[in-house]
């Protein structure tokens, strides 16, 4: 988050023959403009030339030339001790954490001079892009934050602060920024225009993540890690992660308690969660998908909350005449179908709010606060998406431009030939964006050894790996599990078209297939392109051993 920071410590310092002339400096590495991210512990080498000395190192942004602040109440990013009295070529190796979540200007300037508005019209450097990323022992609780030159985003996991930790408005001319959206995508407990439940009901049953009740047994509820992906040639980048939701036994009170609690079992569902961050930062994409996990049908009850940053927060929703504070409106009725609500807040900047599928109910909190309900269906064996979608604008034209652009990405595709359902028939072109593994799959076939086979359709060239996991017993008592691997494989892929995989267990997969006769797995399929961000899809699967015929003696 863009605030102050730990404290700095100098690694490396060279110097070398001082430069004569006016009082100058340039910062030659890092070159250009550099896309980063930092995982608790990275360094980045700074290296350049300046006429004087010794200097300090900051990083400016905004059109005031703010300064990244230090935890030691110093504007500098560091002080460089020169050999030399007059300056000269400079070298240092400094820890990348305080610039984390930043776009800045890195500069070198006469040491003590950055609290005294320095002169930086010849303090030439680069342009960075820092973001973070870090996953707890909790696997549920991770931070991803990215920071593109045309917007920001923070994103995490957890049943209070949701998918969207942040958004920001981000000017790529000055690297000025404004908050937009706040802690949304969130599933809170009780929430607040349906209290004295959980957010998420399955089959009419409070249902639970781990962190929700990890003081009570929960086996089989434990998250997998989540998967990070960063692109460094823009910044962008996006996160996914599953984690399975249970009931709690016996039962049929809230909040859980060790006497109404005693248990959490799985209820056969699972929230498959995934955000990507794209157009160089602009816009957010969220993935909330519901999955059948024990191959029946479930109902799910759920409230996520929606928030803006600003507590002055106006908002346009479809049929709205102009924006509105809601001030004093507690429901609000929104069409049928996909559709955005356009944000104004100080600054001034814009956003955009767009889901997939219509809320049967939208409920305010307060102006800059509303809950969206949805009741749906998840299929026996199948699951159930929920997009949403946060656009920053500095303008309302470009925020409902984002807004359109991520309507446009729900949009089915019709194959060529089909009816279109529109006055022009024909087609209807794929949507534009991150190429992805958008169809389930084209087929899996089990063979009696525990082969799997899997046929896909590839959009283009990239990277496919594949694996399957079981939950077995951890202990002989079997109340603890763990996840194994089972078989996993690597495919590159040259073109778009269909591939087909081929999983074989290893040893011990075959080792639990012969005991139990019987193995269920989880196969997943992930698709990285060579540029952009890609996608992950999963199916269950039940192994079984053929039975050996019997030869005659």
């Amino acid at each position: 988050m863009r605030a102050p920071f730990l404290a700095l410590a100098l690694v490396l310092v060279m110097a070398a023959p001082a430069y004569a002339g006016s009082p100058d400096s340039n910062i030659t590495t890092p070159g250009g403009t550099t896309f980063l991210m930092d995982d608790g512990n990275n360094t980045l080498l700074i290296a350049g030339h300046s006429s004087f000395s010794p200097i300090d190192i900051i990083c400016t942004y905004g059109p005031d030339n703010q300064q990244v602040l230090s935890v030691n109440s110093s504007l500098a990013y560091h002080d460089i001790a020169q050999q030399s009295g007059t300056g000269g070529d400079f070298s240092a190796t400094l820890p990348l954490e305080p610039l984390r979540y930043q776009d800045c200007v890195l500069r070198a300037i006469p040491a003590g001079t950055a609290d005294d508005d320095p002169d930086l019209s010849t303090a030439s450097g680069p342009t960075l892009s820092v973001g973070y990323r870090h996953a707890d022992a909790d696997p549920f609780n991770y931070d991803l934050q990215l920071a593109p030159l045309g917007g920001s985003a923070e994103f995490g996991q957890s049943s209070y602060y949701g998918g969207i930790q942040s958004t920001y408005a981000l000017n790529p001319t000055d690297l000025s920024f404004v908050r937009l959206f706040s802690l949304s995508d969130s599933l809170v407990s009780s929430p607040d225009p349906d209290p004295g439940r959980q957010s998420v009901q399955v089959d009419g049953q409070d249902a639970y993540f781990q962190n929700d009740v990890s003081g009570f047994p929960h086996p089989g509820l434990d998250p997998s890690p989540p998967t990070f992906n960063f692109h460094s040639t823009d910044g962008t980048g996006g996160v996914s992660s599953h984690e399975p939701l249970g009931a709690c036994v016996p039962g049929g009170a809230f909040p859980p308690s060790p006497s109404n609690c005693t248990n959490v079992v799985t209820d056969g569902v699972r929230l498959d969660h995934s955000a990507d961050l794209i157009d160089n930062g602009a816009l957010s994409l969220v993935d909330e998908q519901f999955t059948s996990t024990d191959g029946a049908a479930h109902t799910v009850d759920a409230w996520f909350r929606q928030s803006a940053y600003a507590g002055n927060a106006q908002w346009r929703f479809p049929g709205d005449p102009g924006f509105s504070d809601y001030m004093g409106v507690v429901g609000k009725t929104v069409p049928g179908g996909p559709a955005t609500a356009l944000l104004s807040t100080i600054g001034p900047a814009y956003g955009s709010l767009s889901w997939s599928e219509a809320p049967d109910a939208v409920r305010f909190q307060e102006p800059r606060l509303f809950s969206m309900h949805y009741r749906f269906t998840v299929p026996a064996g199948g699951s159930h998406v929920l997009h949403f979608a946060y656009g920053s604008s500095f303008t309302a034209d470009g925020a409902a431009a984002l807004g359109a652009e991520a309507l446009a990405k729900w949009q089915p595709v019709v194959a060529p030939g089909g009816g279109g359902g529109g006055g022009g028939g024909g087609s209807t072109p794929p949507p534009t964006g991150p190429a992805k593994l958008r169809a389930r799959f084209a087929g899996v076939k089990s063979g009696g050894n525990g082969t799997v086979a899997v046929t896909l359709n590839a959009p283009g060239a990239g990277n496919l790996s594949a694996s399957e996991t079981a939950v077995v017993p951890r202990s002989a008592a079997k109340q603890r599990t763990r996840k194994l691997t089972v078989s996993s494989l690597r495919r590159k892929v040259g073109k778009a078209g269909k591939v087909k995989l081929v999983l074989k267990l290893n040893r011990k997969g075959r080792k639990l297939l012969r005991s139990k006769h019987r193995l269920p797995v989880t196969l997943s399929v992930t698709y990285k392109p060579t540029a952009g961000s890609g996608n992950k899809l999963t199916r269950h699967l039940t192994l079984r051993l053929r039975k050996q015929r019997r030869h005659p003696r």
